[in-house]
């Protein structure tokens, strides 16, 4: 009996290569394909011991490969700056909605180490200064704008907070 079947099947399959190529081709972009990210409900905490704490609020969790090419690209390498605070406001093509086109991204350093907290436009600032840490705020400065330019996001600074 699975002897006929296979005379059968065999043949057919075996007849339309360029059938079989499009089926395997499909079932190969499906099964590895990338998928999309979707925004988490749920704030999320990322921390790299010794290096940087990141807070994204529910939503902002598809901003972490940005927030972390920024991360990889500034080092705390003067300490003093546990003061230092930044806030940009990001536009990412990537990450807006409808309802939340941008997102404010703040900078800071506690510890000696870089933290990084995102939240919606309209929640308030808290203004602080930048105490003593100018070089260290104008190289991230710099960078957050450089890395924006690269991956095509609008960073605009609207000050300081944490």
């Amino acid at each position: 009996m699975m002897h006929r079947i296979m005379e059968f099947i065999l043949p057919v399959v075996f007849a339309s290569t360029e059938a079989m190529i499009w089926i395997l081709l499909i079932a190969i972009l499906i099964i590895f394909g990338k998928g999309k990210l979707l925004p988490s409900e749920k704030m999320l905490v990322i921390e790299r011991k010794g290096q940087y704490r990141m807070v994204l609020a529910p939503g902002l969790n598809l901003a972490q490969p940005f927030i972390e090419a920024i991360a990889k690209q500034v080092s705390p390498h003067e300490a003093g700056h546990d003061d230092l605070s930044l806030c940009f406001e990001v536009r990412d093509k990537h990450v807006a909605t409808r309802k939340q086109p941008s997102y404010l991204l703040e900078i800071g350093m506690r510890d000696g180490v870089l933290h990084f907290e995102t939240r919606p436009v309209d929640q308030p600032l808290h203004p602080s200064d930048p105490g003593n840490g100018q070089t260290l705020a104008g190289e991230i400065e710099k960078t957050v704008h450089a890395i924006g330019i690269s991956w095509g996001i609008s960073v605009q600074k609207v000050g300081h907070a944490m």
